[in-house]
């Protein structure tokens, strides 16, 4: 998932992803990340992504025969993986 929104507090707020080309909202329930992000060892900027483990509650709608993701939750948090760094004006090094 694509982090849109990261909830740096301690409050219990949904954070806000991008999941397949959706956003969503969905709490962080992997207490160790939480208190990593609490400690300032992961940082979040515009890019960032997390390998995650995603549990999506559905319920199923009678009128058109199918199932409705109602909720997300993160449930684990693998790998926090950074975008790569801008480059600056002067930057001299060739890709």
């Amino acid at each position: 998932v694509t982090v849109l929104k990261a909830i740096l507090s301690d409050a219990n707020r949904k954070w806000e992803f991008i999941y397949q080309g959706i956003k969503i909202s969905a709490f962080i329930k992997d207490k160790n990340f939480l208190r990593e992000v609490a400690n300032g060892i992961h940082a979040f900027r515009s890019g960032t992504k997390l390998n995650c483990d995603i549990e999506i509650e559905q319920t199923y709608d009678s009128e058109i025969d199918t199932f409705l993701n109602t909720n997300y939750s993160i449930i684990k948090v693998h790998k926090v993986i950074q975008p790569p760094a801008p480059r600056t004006l002067f930057d001299t090094t060739t890709e």
